[in-house]
């Protein structure tokens, strides 16, 4: 493949032969009726002085969308050359990013297989079975020499959502004369809001996020009932104006499970003047998050208020957060976040 890029990150290797891997995967080959499924992928774009970028945030530095869209986007020949390209291959372009460093397309499993040179198969973990790429990807030299890399061709691997226990509710049932909850048993879990902002000291540093926005990215919106039960247990404002809910893409939002609940509530609670913009993409895939990282992106180039983001997923989160580097992330000491990204300039708690 010396005319051909590989994008050997983009997928991890499968074997040749059917059958159980050692992390328990069972896979097949892919039949006929397989190859008219349609895939969505994404075409990742090399950001040009990317440790130039990382370095410059790790410092501090707030640096202007202009400044970004100049210095550390792909050049706009690049992203139409690698557009034209896939229409030419059959694929339908849904998208891109507005600085281009995203590209998004569908195609048939069949044009997958032809155009970018892998060998399809059946997978199943889980017992949820998918159609995955076997081999890594690759693309004409020309075409793909700006590109980083090609994700969605194995969508058994995906973010997922923190396991909750079950928590005894018992100490939460009286209140001071104020009308103010108190526990029963002192600190112990349920953990009231109060309760998480003393323990950090962060209970008297007289802040309520007033006129600020918070991002939260997660598969789904929770239940409006259960955010003002949450906020009418702690005591704090319990408007759902602040409730802001974008929707990202097409498709079936699921039902609300538990993290989207505790995302939501928690940061409302910690900062009860706040605005909460929930991004929901119907799911926890890599290209449906970066889909909404990239309108977290752009909305925030447009709202000042909007400097933090909260998100609580697991497995992944490093690959589809090169977009937030574009973005300077700094939240209030007391506010939970979790983004373990080298490249981001945070600071805040762990979520309880």
């Amino acid at each position: 493949m010396s005319d051909r890029k590989v994008f050997t990150d983009s997928i991890i290797p499968l074997p040749e032969e059917a059958g159980v891997t050692k992390n328990g995967l069972i896979v097949n080959q892919a039949k006929p009726e397989h190859r008219n499924d349609r895939m969505a992928l994404l075409f990742s774009l090399d950001m040009p002085s990317q440790a130039d970028l990382e370095q410059r945030v790790a410092k501090g530095e707030v640096i202007s969308v202009d400044e970004l869209n100049k210095k550390y986007a792909p050049k706009a020949a690049d992203v139409d050359a690698l557009k034209k390209w896939l229409t030419e291959q059959g694929f339908k372009v849904t998208g891109q990013s507005t600085d281009g460093s995203s590209v998004y397309a569908n195609g048939t499993v069949g044009q997958i297989e032809q155009s970018l040179a892998v060998n399809m198969v059946r997978v199943t973990k889980n017992g949820i079975t998918y159609t995955a790429a076997r081999n890594p990807p690759s693309l004409p030299s020309d075409v793909g020499a700006p590109v980083h890399a090609i994700i969605g061709l194995q969508p058994f691997r995906h973010a997922f959502k923190h396991k909750a226990r079950l928590l005894p509710t018992h100490n939460r049932s009286t209140v001071d004369r104020n009308g103010q909850p108190v526990p029963n048993v002192a600190n112990e879990p349920p953990y009231l809001v109060g309760e998480i902002l003393k323990a950090y000291d962060a209970d008297g540093v007289g802040v309520t996020g007033k006129g600020q926005t918070i991002a939260i990215l997660i598969d789904t919106f929770p239940n409006n009932n259960d955010l003002m039960a949450f906020w009418k247990a702690n005591g704090v404002n319990a408007d759902l104006n602040r409730i802001k809910k974008v929707k990202i893409g097409g498709g079936h939002l699921p039902t609300p499970e538990c993290e989207e609940t505790l995302d939501a509530s928690w940061s409302s609670g910690i900062a009860p003047d706040a605005t909460v913009k929930i991004y929901a993409t119907g799911s926890l895939e890599f290209t449906a998050l970066d889909q909404a990282l990239d309108q977290i992106v752009a909305d925030a180039s447009n709202d000042p208020s909007m400097r933090q983001l909260s998100i609580s997923l697991g497995l992944g989160v490093v690959p589809h957060v090169r977009a937030l580097e574009q973005w300077d992330l700094h939240p209030p000491a007391f506010f939970p976040v979790e983004v373990p990204h080298k490249g981001l300039n945070l600071t805040g708690l762990a979520a309880p």
